[in-house]
């Protein structure tokens, strides 16, 4: 008898696949292939871009200072799943992907949102070669982009272990998940004292693991947006990473880093323009460099390039290994 039970695990167990298989059913693990940035013009570093700042699934961590462009990259991300095919091989016989932009906490307001989105839009849609641009309008780009505007915590639990099963149950389509910006869901809470943190870090472990589950069962990329802290351990101070601490980025699967520079290229005397326009602004006396690169990932080699934020979205200039 104990024989016939060995006999009978071993022919029921699967047989193991190849590193070839595997490549090769990557279309049917990840629907589509989506980047943090739009390529720039040249051709070698449009491919080299493709690779190193692909969204892949699982939770992708975004992080970064105000004004480095993280919710820039967040609507891009989203705007580029409703401009392309499901299916790219067969372009008008395939539906097009949906997106799920989460605003948390009390960031950007909904009309400015949806401004930016119609921006986007139009200038991506002017991208696109003809035959996809008498495909596509913008009124269906932005239909295909939903968006949903959380405010506390309590409403965040909620929307990720009861809403969000459902919607992505019932709408097959939706191929990306973009969420801006979780630090804003815990920011009340009190690191130093020592309950409150482990009760932060449980929340943390339990929203990580249900985000990761419906990934993998939705085949749906996730691009979490984080805000960061000052990093005390240089002892200066001046140096950041990514907030919620040890515990959070324990919970995600990659992590770029967003950083910008100013520059002032002109030392002209006289009245800079730069005093009537906001800060973020770039002027001819105030120029910024932004930068994204690659603190971790199981499946890429540290990486950085540079880019620039136009009406398009985030667009790279560089690509450097």
């Amino acid at each position: 008898q104990f024989e016939f039970q060995e006999e009978s695990c071993t022919m029921s167990a699967p047989q193991p696949s190849t590193a070839l298989t595997l490549l090769r059913d990557r279309t049917k693990i990840q629907r589509r292939r989506l980047n943090l940035l739009r390529p720039s013009s040249t051709p070698s570093k449009s491919s080299k871009i493709s690779t190193d700042f692909e969204l892949g699934l699982g939770i992708t961590e975004l992080a970064g200072s105000a004004g480095c462009g993280k919710t820039q990259i967040a609507l891009g991300i989203c705007v580029a799943c409703a401009c392309t095919s499901l299916n790219s091989r067969d372009y008008y016989h395939s539906t097009f992907g949906k997106a799920l932009y989460v605003s948390l906490g009390e960031g950007t307001a909904q009309v400015t949102i949806a401004k930016r989105l119609h921006q986007m839009a139009e200038n991506r849609k002017v991208e696109l070669d003809l035959e996809q641009q008498q495909k596509q309008s913008t009124n269906t780009i932005l239909n295909n982009v939903l968006t949903r505007m959380i405010r506390n915590q309590d409403e965040f639990e909620q929307f990720v272990f009861q809403e969000l099963p459902e919607i992505l149950k019932k709408d097959k389509e939706i191929a990306v998940l973009a969420m801006d910006s979780i630090a804003s869901m815990f920011r009340i809470y009190d690191s130093k004292r020592s309950f409150e943190a482990a009760v932060r870090s449980g929340q943390l472990f339990r929203i990580a693991a249900q985000l990761r589950k419906l990934s993998g069962q939705h085949r749906l990329p996730m691009l979490i947006v984080n805000q960061v802290t000052a990093d005390f351990s240089t002892g200066n101070g001046k140096s950041v990473l990514p907030a919620l601490g040890l515990s959070w980025a324990n919970c995600v699967n990659e992590s770029y880093f967003v950083s910008r520079e100013e520059s002032n290229p002109s030392c002209s005397s006289g009245k800079d323009e730069a005093e009537d326009r906001p800060t973020h602004l770039p002027t001819k006396r105030r120029q910024f460099q932004r930068t994204i690169r690659c603190r971790f990932s199981p499946t890429r080699f540290p990486c950085e390039t540079s880019f620039v934020i136009d009406g398009g979205g985030a667009k790279a200039t560089t690509a450097n290994a």
